[in-house]
């Protein structure tokens, strides 16, 4: 259904009970909208939230994410 994702997200971080969030992501379209459509709808539950977005084409700015893919690529060599 429309807007699960955003009404989890939301639920997530104010049952985590952080009173600022920094939501990360790449670049990617739809990404970028659901960030957008929860740092508002956090701000309406009284949440100091903002964006930000990676650099585009540079991996080091999602190194977790890169770690993760090269110990996949080095597992499946193995």
């Amino acid at each position: 259904p429309d807007g699960y994702v955003i009404e989890q997200l939301v639920q997530d971080v104010m049952w985590l009970g952080h009173a600022k969030v920094i939501l990360k992501s790449d670049n990617e379209p739809a990404i970028v909208k659901v960030i957008e459509t929860t740092v508002t709808a956090l701000k309406t539950k009284g949440v100091d939230a903002s964006s930000e977005g990676s650099v585009p084409y540079d991996p080091q700015t999602n190194g977790a994410a890169e770690n993760a893919v090269r110990r996949l690529k080095e597992s499946a060599r193995t």
